[in-house]
């Protein structure tokens, strides 16, 4: 069963290519790379136990530097502002929203 699941998770060719392309482009192996819930997560569903943007740099940081890691990716649904935010305490923080995977043109 596993190969029967991993086959139907297996991200497609074209978007292997994409992905691999943004990296290439933006972001220095090796990186670390964390989904970072924001919006719904946030308000809503998990006000009290969600950490603020500040507590989420400093633990990316945290971790990229234990790891000797070189760039950060964050996957999110964070507003304009709080990407604003974690670009201010993060040095090396890169977004998918940054660039889609085409490259300029």
């Amino acid at each position: 069963r596993y190969h029967q699941y991993r086959k139907l998770l297996f991200p497609s060719l074209r978007i292997r290519e994409v992905g691999e392309a943004f990296v290439s482009r933006k972001l220095q192996r090796p990186y670390l790379a964390a989904h970072v819930r924001r919006t719904d997560f946030a308000t809503y569903a998990h006000v009290d136990t969600t950490p603020n943007i500040s507590v989420v740099a400093t633990a990316l940081e945290a971790g990229r530097r234990e790891n000797n890691l070189r760039s950060i990716f964050v996957a999110t649904d964070a507003t304009k502002e709080e990407k604003a935010l974690l670009r201010s305490h993060l040095d090396s923080v890169v977004f998918f929203d940054d660039d889609d995977g085409r490259g300029a043109g």
